[in-house]
């Protein structure tokens, strides 16, 4: 296993390919973009996970989701969320 640096695109829903068992350790700043940092098998195959950005006092139209990080960008307040199945 390692641990691999992913950027998040500043939009409200995107996908990232990544293991069904990988584990998110973090989500920050680094030189003015947002990242993730995820411990990932690079044995087992990769699948589009779901994630939704949503900035603070904006709506959040979506009901299954497990809570990553907060960053703060500039005046911006970004909060990161992966959508789960039911």
């Amino acid at each position: 296993m390692k641990i691999h640096k992913y950027q998040i695109p500043i939009i409200n829903s995107f996908n990232i390919l990544l293991p069904v068992t990988a584990v998110i350790l973090s989500f920050q700043m680094k030189n003015n973009n947002a990242f993730i940092w995820v411990i990932v098998d690079e044995i087992e195959p990769p699948i589009p996970r779901n994630f939704r950005l949503v900035g603070t006092g904006h709506n959040i139209d979506f009901l299954i989701a497990q809570y990553i990080g907060t960053i703060q960008d500039d005046i911006f307040v970004w909060h990161l969320f992966e959508e789960k199945l039911i």
